[in-house]
């Protein structure tokens, strides 16, 4: 059993691995009684609100654990940078950040077969008539872009080392024009650069569609409809000899995926159609709102005499 799995699964490295069990491996997470995951703290990946601990991959982590009759033991993403370090020195069992697939990273982390696809989006702010009356915003003085193209001469802020930046740079070589990337530190998360982007602090960012969409409702004044490209896989991470812990989450995402649980998990956090509305909506939040939604609150609770907030 283990060999077959040596033989199916490449080594991206091209390291000499042990037919040995891994340290740290499924053997050991069973043993220890727990699955220690690496997350990144956003709506995709987990967060807590309201003293509950929620998340598209949490919820999927959690299923996952049930079977392994494991308890979820989440650290959160202090650096980006720090994710590989944590792998290797096995402080962790699993990363799971919106983790994308790429030929880079494909050759230190072993990973999952994907559960999500998604492609890169530019993430631009929409012009809002609070947007003047605010002494910290920075006006836009340009329409929305609709065309990658138009980014050359444009100030784009992304992460250092991201999927994001990577794009970027092959981006420059297409249009044959320059864009000007300003690097943001390695601990600063996509959700982050969407709340600078909406709170005015810079203009363009570049992030994952379906983190923009999971982040609709929190910042309804961003637009994220033009794409970069084509869509990239998303998945779980594990160090480079995890081979069974590998094998054994791809066999129950294979079942988990096909049930109705996943699909409802997805819907949850994903399925907001409010992106041909968000103009409105972003005037009239930024005019005291606190929804699209406020008129029929405001009916309901005249009804039945309670405060309508």
């Amino acid at each position: 059993m283990v060999l077959t799995l040596f033989n199916a699964c490449q080594n991206p490295a091209n390291k000499t691995l042990s037919r040995e069990p891994a340290l740290g491996d499924l053997q050991d997470i069973v043993a220890n009684g727990k699955l220690r995951v690496l997350m990144d703290n956003s709506t995709v990946s987990y967060f807590n609100y309201r003293d509950k601990e929620i998340g598209l991959e949490y919820e999927m982590l959690q299923n996952f654990c049930k079977e392994l009759g494991v308890e979820l033991e989440v650290t959160l993403i202090k650096d980006y940078g720090d994710i590989q370090k944590k792998l290797d020195n096995n402080e962790v069992d699993l990363v799971a950040c919106n983790y994308t697939v790429n030929a880079e990273s494909n050759k230190t982390v072993l990973f999952s077969n994907p559960y999500l696809r998604t492609d890169l989006v530019v993430v631009q702010r929409i012009k809002t008539r609070s947007a003047a009356m605010d002494k910290n915003m920075k006006e836009i003085d340009h329409p929305l872009l609709d065309d990658p193209i138009q980014l050359a001469r444009k100030h784009v802020s992304v992460r250092k080392n991201s999927n994001a930046m990577m794009r970027l740079h092959n981006l420059q070589e297409e249009i044959g024009d320059t864009i000007y990337l300003n690097e943001e530190a390695t601990n600063v998360s996509t959700e982050d650069l969407l709340e600078l982007v909406s709170n005015g602090k810079i203009d363009f960012t570049v992030a994952e569609r379906n983190i923009c969409d999971a982040s609709k409702n929190f910042y309804p004044n961003l637009n994220s409809s033009v794409s970069l490209g084509i869509k990239q896989n998303i998945a779980f991470g594990m160090r480079i000899n995890s081979l069974l812990l590998k094998s054994k989450v791809d066999k129950w995402l294979e079942k988990f995926m096909s049930q109705p649980a996943f699909g409802f998990i997805k819907k949850k956090y994903f399925i907001q159609s409010i992106e041909k509305d968000q103009p409105l909506i972003a005037e009239k939040l930024s005019r005291g709102a606190l929804s699209s939604y406020d008129g029929f609150f405001k009916s309901a609770a005249k009804k039945h005499n309670f405060d309508w907030r």
